[in-house]
C-alpha cells in the first residue's frame, strides 16, 4: 500500500499505527485525537492530510521527513507547538497549519513556508 485514504468516516480515538511504506495518508474529516507521534517513525511520507480532527501536541517531523513531504495539511486541529528546528521543505511544497491552538510567535520557518495563524496570549 502506498496510499491510505480514510477521510470522512467518523473514526474516533487516537491515530492508529501506520505501516511503513505508506506515501500518502489522508484521514481528514474524522474525529481522531491525541498526538501524531506514530507518524514520526515513518520515512517516505509525501502527503499527510489530517485536517478537521482533534489532534494535539507538537508537530515535530524528522528533518528527513520534512525533505520528502510535499503536501502537509494539518489545519483545524488543536496542535499547540511546532518544532523549532530550521526546516527545509521541498520546493513547491504545500503546508497548511491554520486553525490550531498555536501560541505566537511561530518559528520563522513556519511563517515563511506554511499558511499558519497563531494566537497571542493577551493575559
Amino acid at each position: 500500500l502506498s496510499l491510505v485514504d480514510l477521510s470522512s468516516n467518523n473514526f474516533e480515538g487516537p491515530l492508529p499505527r501506520i505501516s511503513k511504506g505508506i506515501r500518502a495518508l489522508i484521514l481528514d474529516e474524522n474525529k481522531l485525537n491525541g498526538t501524531i507521534e506514530n507518524l514520526y517513525d515513518l520515512d517516505g511520507l509525501r502527503m499527510v492530510n489530517l485536517r478537521n480532527n482533534s489532534f494535539t501536541g507538537q508537530i515535530s517531523f524528522t528533518l528527513k521527513q520534512w525533505l520528502t513531504i510535499e503536501t502537509l495539511i494539518l489545519s483545524n486541529n488543536q496542535f499547540t507547538t511546532v518544532k523549532e528546528d530550521n526546516v527545509t521543505m521541498k520546493k513547491g511544497s504545500i503546508c497548511f497549519l491554520q486553525e490550531n491552538a498555536f501560541r505566537c510567535p511561530l518559528p520563522q520557518w513556519v511563517t515563511s513556508k506554511c499558511f499558519a495563524i497563531c494566537n497571542y496570549d493577551l493575559t
